[in-house]
Order: structure tokens, then C-alpha cells, then sequence
């Protein structure tokens, strides 16, 4: 029996905002040939929560797909574009707000890496926890007590 590869339905996509900083989200993926931009933006990070996120965001990249981002983030061609399952956006997305909530930059990096290391199905426990609860924030504190 053939084995089916999963809807590639999301992705991450790096560009830059209107005034030029750059910026990494995860989409939708766009439709067709000639869809434009990245899709609909679910979540994105620019600044320091970037550059905390950015080499754990290759580092899932890598893990599910031996693909990696660039290393040098600030010189990227703007729109470059990484369709992912749905599974890998949750894992991303939780990075991401992990990391946007924690005020601790190195509290922020271990965290970040704890969740890329975390295994699909972990990352989207915690992501439904997250989401579906009445205290969000309480939800990525026990997650940085868990792992940071």
C-alpha cells in the first residue's frame, strides 16, 4: 500500500514589513501559481522575537523536511516561502508565541529549543492547551517551568 505524504497546507514564509524590518510568519498556503504573498499570515515575529525563533524555526525545518533556512537572516530576498503540513505549523506557532511571551531572552532561547526538539504530537498537546483554555498565558508558563 502506498504511503501518503501529508497536505503541505501551511508554510513559513520570510519577507519584510511595510517599513523594511524583517519578518518570519507562518501562512496559509497560498492558492494556484500566481497567489500572492504567503497566504493569509496566521502569526508573525519580527525583531528580537525573530532573532530568538529564527534558528529554531530551521532547526523544525530540519527535522521534518531536511530543509534549512538561511543562516543569515537580515539578507534575505523578501518572499521566500517553506510549505509545511499543518503538524509542523502548530510546532512552529507554538514557538513563536512562546517565545513572544517569555520577557527573558535566555529563558526565551531555551524554551525555544526545547519545542523544536519536542516531538509533533507534544507540540500540538500543548498548542490545543493554548489554545482552548480560558488562560493562555498560564498555559506557556507551565510549558516554560516544563522545559526552560
Amino acid at each position: 500500500m502506498k504511503q501518503q505524504r501529508p497536505e503541505l497546507s501551511h508554510a513559513l514564509y520570510l519577507d519584510q514589513t511595510p517599513i523594511g524590518s524583517p519578518r518570519v510568519s507562518v501562512t496559509q498556503a497560498r492558492r494556484g501559481r500566481r497567489g500572492g504573498g504567503g497566504g493569509r499570515r496566521l502569526l508573525s515575529l519580527t525583531g528580537r522575537h525573530r532573532d530568538i525563533a529564527y534558528p529554531h524555526l530551521s532547526t523544525i525545518l530540519w527535522n521534518h523536511y531536511d530543509r534549512r533556512l538561511r543562516t543569515v537572516a537580515d539578507d534575505l530576498p523578501p518572499g521566500e516561502y517553506h510549505p509545511v503540513s499543518e503538524a509542523v505549523a502548530i510546532s512552529m506557532m507554538l514557538l513563536m508565541d512562546a517565545v513572544k511571551a517569555e520577557p527573558n531572552p535566555a529563558k526565551a532561547q531555551r524554551l525555544a529549543a526545547a519545542i523544536a526538539d519536542m516531538h509533533s504530537c507534544e507540540s500540538a498537546w500543548w498548542w490545543a492547551c493554548h489554545r482552548n483554555r480560558s488562560r493562555p498565558r498560564k498555559v506557556l508558563q507551565a510549558l516554560a517551568l516544563m522545559y526552560a
